[in-house]
């Protein structure tokens, strides 16, 4: 016996692909910014790793435009690629 599916399942659905369309387009954006900036990272999953000597270890997220950086509170930022880079540079400062 299969179920139709109401309204609000069809409204759901349709949020849940913009959702990710937008994601999608922050981490091409994200990335594309960070690519040029000239600081060395890995790739590991969905994670940009930032590990330097002598700079912040971080953790930068591309399709959310988040960063933890790895100290002991395990701080989340959020702002994208741009304020990224702005915290960083003002870091290494």
């Amino acid at each position: 016996m299969s179920r139709e599916p109401n309204e609000s399942t069809g409204m759901w659905r349709e949020a849940h692909k913009e959702t990710n369309a937008r994601h999608a387009r922050w981490h091409t954006e994200n990335r594309a910014i960070l690519e040029t900036s000239g600081l060395a990272y890995t790739g590991k999953g969905e994670a940009l790793l930032f590990r330097n000597p002598g700079k912040p270890s971080c953790d930068f997220y591309p399709s959310t435009g988040r960063w933890k950086v790895n100290d002991s509170n395990g701080t989340m930022r959020s702002g994208g690629a741009r304020a990224f880079l702005t915290w960083y540079a003002r870091e290494t400062a």
